[in-house]
């Protein structure tokens, strides 16, 4: 299963998250309180075992922006967190996985035709993120949405996001099944750092989760 922990600004987290069996790690390169610079994001993703994949998250750049980053720092995907043309997607997907950040409203119980023929229209990606839409937040809100809503959707191509953590994610996991998750604020113990115990413990309930079922 796709297990990416996001918001990596440390050697320590990112060799924990390895440790404990994430599949992927993110470094945000946007405005965000948890942003990593290009040097420290180089250092991490050079001691990175082959088989995790080196995810870097943007909102709104450009593809020349993007591909020098991806160039840099050894990205073997990269996350579209804004409001990104399905040409960008297409201009990228040749060189790296693309993961399409798509936002869902919430509350929100029931999924109508909208949000499929978003998912629809960027099929390209590699896979969809779906994460709920905080007005003003681009993302780390620690709010999750209605998993109720993912029954009517295929989930064979959906990282689901957003308020994922220790109360919630066996659930998500036994009844729903995803492609992948996608956790970050919920670990933490301040912004870009964090908790170990929760780190572990998470890591663990989706390993346990996966053997199980």
């Amino acid at each position: 299963m796709f297990i990416k922990i996001c918001g990596i600004t440390n050697q320590e987290d990112a060799r924990l998250a390895v440790k404990y069996g994430a599949t992927a790690l993110g470094f945000i390169f946007a405005e965000s309180k948890r942003k990593i610079n290009l040097n420290d994001a180089r250092e991490i993703i050079a001691i990175l075992p082959t088989t995790i994949l080196k995810v870097g998250v943007f909102v709104d750049e450009t593809f020349e922006e993007i591909l020098n980053v991806i160039q840099k720092m050894g990205l073997t995907a990269v996350q579209l967190h804004g409001n990104e043309s399905i040409k960008l997607v297409r201009q990228l997907a040749p060189i790296v996985k693309v993961i399409k950040t798509i936002k869902v409203k919430v509350p929100l119980n029931v999924v109508d035709d909208s949000l499929n023929k978003e998912i629809d229209t960027f099929s390209p990606a590699w896979k969809i993120l779906l994460e709920p839409k905080i007005p003003g937040v681009d993302g780390g809100s620690g709010q999750a949405f209605d998993f109720d809503m993912l029954k009517r959707l295929n989930l064979s191509k959906v990282i689901v996001a957003g308020g994922l953590g220790l109360d919630n994610i066996e659930e998500l996991l036994n009844v729903y099944r995803p492609f992948g998750v996608d956790a970050c604020s919920c670990l933490e113990q301040s912004y870009g750092r964090k908790d170990r115990q929760k780190l572990q413990l998470f890591l663990d309930k989706i390993h346990r989760c996966l053997n199980l079922g």
